[in-house]
């Protein structure tokens, strides 16, 4: 099945190496976009806050309110609690920071209108995104991939300009009269002898040249 390969058979190692090549860029590139996926910022569905020692039982659905040391800075509206031994996770979600300048994990404080209050264990504020970021990093760079291996297949594959482009390469290519392993050995030692020799060459020019300009004065013994 030629699968409507242009041309079929024909360029076969050109095409496949050209293939090859484009598909390390391409797997790249992927690996590029994955990384920098990661420094995107994903809508927040919800904030997990762990509050100890709490006075009094919030209610859901009631405000609760987030302050940095006495300074109120966000609000928020509870959607369910659990409890864990002496330690209460409160469940917000459509916070709203108040203050632009305080950032939720530095949350100090937790009340709500009825009366609850607690202090938040350390890195007890939590941001849960929509998913998780790796599927985000995950499915850029399978996109990536995805349309690189379908622009490649059209290039090498489909597509008569391009293909043909190669084939010619191919054709080309055989024309070539490739030198045999003794060419290559005895050209390399006609290269190596030749630098040794114009090197020798230059550094006898050169001594003869500094021990002149030493006799005549030029520079200093």
């Amino acid at each position: 099945m030629s699968w409507g390969i242009h041309r079929s058979g024909q360029g076969y190692w050109v095409r496949v190496m050209t293939a090859v090549v484009a598909g390390v860029l391409v797997l790249s590139t992927a690996g590029w976009l994955y990384k920098q996926m990661s420094a995107v910022r994903l809508p927040i569905k919800r904030w997990d806050i762990a509050v100890l020692s709490p006075t009094g039982q919030p209610t859901v659905g009631e405000t609760i309110r987030l302050f940095a040391g006495d300074q109120k800075f966000a609000s928020g509206i509870l959607e369910g609690v659990d409890t864990v031994g002496t330690t209460t996770l409160l469940r917000v979600v459509d916070l709203r920071v108040t203050d632009s300048s305080f950032d939720p994990i530095q949350a100090t404080t937790i009340t709500s209108a009825g009366g609850f209050t607690g202090v938040t264990a350390k890195n007890g504020v939590s941001a849960i995104q929509v998913f998780e970021q790796v599927y985000l990093q995950a499915g850029v760079a399978a996109l990536a991939i995805l349309v690189g291996a379908a622009f490649i297949y059209l290039m090498t594959a489909l597509k008569p300009g391009p293909v043909d482009f190669l084939i010619s390469t191919d054709g080309e290519m055989k024309k070539v009269n490739w030198s045999t392993k003794r060419d290559i050995y005895r050209s390399t030692l006609v290269v190596i002898f030749a630098s040794l020799f114009i090197a020798s060459g230059l550094f006898v020019v050169d001594s003869v040249f500094a021990a002149f300009f030493k006799f005549v004065g030029v520079l200093q013994q």
